[in-house]
């Protein structure tokens, strides 16, 4: 294998190496050489349980080369379900995404719905990006979109727009609220002091 590697005859050398079941070798080659289908051809004969290190090995090799197709297959083989959901996200396969989030509920939303907000928020789609964070379980981030758009429709005099982006802050400081009435705690009176400030606006 050595000796076809001083040759350049590099598909055959990983052949040799594959042979001797040093297939780490034989992947290295194949990534030196940029060639994902080499790296997949070799994936595809691993054994999950004894190669799972060199399977995500690949995989990021695959990634690097934007061989994004061949990088899910391998996710899909090992069932690595999160670095999967990390993959759509990167690629912003956000159809795919969600459909992992349904299939998985309760683990991976944060994983999802955040960078998804900031996509959105990149494409100036805010009322779209306030409801992804508050999804991702960030409702401080989707407060603070909402203060924006609530400035730009004052700042534009776009009033009507205004009074409904009030409502919307005034609902959104009450859900902010987690205590009872008997044991109101300090940042609690002050998401209810904006809730009825906001709420006085939007009249």
């Amino acid at each position: 294998a050595k000796t076809l590697e001083a040759r350049s005859e590099w598909r055959k050398a990983a052949e040799q190496y594959c042979a001797a079941e040093d297939f780490n070798k034989a992947v290295t080659i194949f990534n030196d050489q940029h060639d994902p289908e080499g790296i997949i051809q070799i994936a595809r004969t691993l054994d999950v349980e004894k190669h799972s290190g060199l399977l995500h090995k690949c995989a990021k090799m695959l990634v690097k080369f934007e061989a994004y197709h061949y990088a899910r297959e391998i996710y899909e083989k090992v069932n690595n379900i999160k670095a999967l959901v990390g993959l759509h996200v990167q690629i912003e396969a956000w159809d795919e995404a969600f459909l992992l989030l349904k299939k998985h509920p309760g683990q991976y939303e944060q994983d999802v719905y955040m960078p998804f907000a900031e996509f959105l928020c990149r494409n100036d789609m805010f009322e779209d990006a306030q409801d992804a964070y508050r999804k991702a379980g960030l409702p401080n981030q989707a407060l603070k979109i909402l203060q924006q758009l609530t400035h730009n429709a004052v700042v534009e005099h776009r009033y009507h727009d205004a009074a409904y982006y009030f409502w919307l802050l005034s609902q959104e400081n009450l859900q902010l609220v987690k205590s009872g009435k008997d044991s109101t705690t300090d940042q609690d009176k002050e998401c209810l002091k904006r809730h009825k400030q906001f709420d006085r606006y939007c009249q």
